[in-house]
């Protein structure tokens, strides 16, 4: 019996013959055969591609059986599947780029071809480039020669652009056989002592009295880093309590220090609220999704791994949707990239760096797919075993919002404080009819017409303003349908897919065009759309501009 094992399934075999537990072909059963479901992704080529040929080819008796299509043996797994028809080819995305060649600048053709390198992947990234280099570099050459025409210094240049943006998703040129870039990338941002010192004053100025407490016991274990005392922090505060500008104001101290701050957050869009922010997973190199034998990709000897062991405050916001098992890696990680010897173990909690993290567990906690509230419960931050080495700072005064009455009542919702007068029961709350909408909800937020004028920022700014929060996907659907209707213009209709691929041609009977136009994934956007409307990016495609998951775009046309 051939078996193709998992690095898992070989180690298990190994401990058997190290027991010996081994048995003879002849007396193998069932019981022998280990099974082991591995997550793949389409970034993960090679085990992908693998995973292909084994569902398609029949009777295999060995790797380079696998590998060999019509005679011909293939270097790789990848190229074996590409041969047998079981991947695309590079011409969808060689049709891609020539239509952005048309459409984009450079500097959007360099994102492009970035996006499509993490996302795709391509089969042959390099041929793409050669391809299209001369587009990726034109703005280059019109600014350093004043002409058009290809030259190494602005191939460098384009090329440090895209290394850029892969950094971000943890990718580097070399996983994607690119060479890498001929021009050194720039090192970590430089700041002024002196001016960084100086607006940390000015913001000390405008700290309640709790958000000065919380910076002068964070300001004083950065101070006494040599310690031994555990530097771990928790920022205990509601939405609008000032949490963020306490972060920015430690940002400026420490910068003004000559030391580093490296900030991040669980979402995209809370990282990009941050000055410098970068979403966890990247910074921490958290693979997605994360457990209990999660392993982070970055090492000590990397830029990101340097980058960490030179940090002197770390700030992780929104910490509450943070599984535990996120904040066991990152601990760990600390501790790798801070030890300076082979033979060493550094026992300090975050290998002794100051680690803030902020949130309210009052709002959203981790997200368990299928999971009772048990589950949820059982894998929030406070079920860490580092847990017990925090150190808790409170924000309570909601330093936004202007209506006394509101920032009241949201703090009892918070803390499970509300009662209402029927005894509907503890999931149910009794909401001031003050605080309901008089009319439909569509209405009231948005007007009974509306026009959004895609050429007048001042308008789109004003519409991109309001915004309609549901707990139910179908309500989101309902009322994103009700908000086109209150839209002048006219509709465009995007079908969906009108074909189905399966192996017995008979069952296509049973899908018609009309059901399969009608499709729409959960999460995904409708088909009808109009010139103006409001849509969320689904990706973290670059935190730094903003491109993040969440983040609300216009469509200013449709084609």
């Amino acid at each position: 019996m051939i078996m193709f094992a998992t690095p898992a399934i070989t180690m298990i075999s190994q401990l058997r013959r190290g027991r010996g537990l081994s048995r003879s072909a002849s007396q193998a059963s069932a019981c022998d055969v280990v099974v082991c479901k591995v997550p793949l992704s389409l970034k993960d080529q090679e085990r992908y591609c693998l995973r292909l040929l084994l569902l398609h080819v029949r009777g295999a008796t060995s790797y380079n059986h696998l590998k060999t299509v019509n005679g011909v043996l293939h270097d790789t797994f990848k190229a074996a599947a590409l041969a047998l028809g079981l991947l695309f080819d590079d011409n969808v995305w060689k049709l891609t780029l020539q239509d952005a060649v048309t459409l984009h600048m450079p500097k959007q053709l360099r994102e492009l071809f970035a996006y499509i390198c993490v996302f795709g992947p391509p089969t042959n990234p390099d041929q793409l480039w050669t391809l299209f280099k001369e587009n990726l570099v034109e703005d280059y050459c019109l600014h350093l020669h004043n002409q058009t025409g290809y030259c190494c210094k602005c191939e460098g240049y384009a090329m440090q652009d895209v290394q850029n943006i892969l950094l971000l998703h943890g990718k580097t040129f070399a996983d994607f056989n690119l060479p890498h870039p001929k021009i050194q990338l720039p090192q970590a941002p430089q700041y002024n002592e002196a001016s960084e010192l100086l607006l940390a004053t000015e913001l000390r100025i405008s700290l309640n009295e709790q958000q000065q407490i919380a910076y002068d016991t964070i300001v004083s274990a950065i101070q006494n880093q040599a310690s031994a005392n555990p530097k771990f922090f928790f920022i205990d505060g509601p939405g609008g309590s000032g949490k963020t500008y306490l972060y920015d104001v430690l940002m400026h101290h420490v910068r003004g220090l000559g030391k580093q701050v490296l900030m991040s957050a669980t979402t995209g869009i809370a990282a990009n609220l941050l000055n410098e922010g970068r979403t966890m997973h990247s910074l921490s190199g958290i693979p997605v999704p994360v457990n209990e034998i999660s392993v982070s990709r970055i090492k000590q000897d990397t830029v990101a791994g340097k980058l960490l062991h030179n940090a002197s405050l770390l700030i992780l916001d929104e910490c509450t949707m943070t599984p535990k098992y996120a904040l066991t890696l990152i601990d760990r990680l600390l501790r790798e990239v801070k030890t300076t010897k082979v033979a060493e173990k550094n026992v300090i909690p975050f290998g002794g760096k100051v680690f803030v993290i902020g949130g309210d567990f009052r709002q959203c906690l981790p997200v368990i797919p299928s999971g009772s509230r048990t589950d949820i419960i059982e894998s929030s931050l406070k079920m860490s075993e580092l847990w017990k080495n925090l150190t808790k700072l409170q924000l309570i005064n909601n330093i936004l919002s202007t209506d006394p009455d509101y920032s009241q009542w949201l703090p009892k919702l918070g803390n499970g404080e509300l009662t209402n007068q029927y005894n509907l029961g503890e999931d149910l709350i009794e909401i001031p009819e003050d605080m309901l909408c008089k009319d439909c909800i569509v209405t009231e937020v948005f007007g009974q017409r509306f026009n959004i004028d895609v050429n007048d920022k001042t308008n789109v700014n004003k519409a991109s303003s309001y915004a309609i929060l549901c707990a139910k996907n179908e309500d989101v659907a309902l009322l994103n349908s009700r908000v086109l209707d209150c839209m002048p213009g006219e509709y465009k209709l995007y079908k969906s897919d009108d074909s189905i691929d399966v192996d017995n041609e008979d069952e296509c009977e049973h899908y018609p065009v009309e059901f399969l136009n009608s499709v729409t994934p959960s999460g995904m956007p409708s088909h009808i759309l109009k010139i103006g409307t409001i849509m969320l990016l689904l990706r973290n495609l670059n935190t730094k501009q903003g491109l993040c998951n969440g983040m609300r775009l216009i469509v200013t046309g449709m084609y």
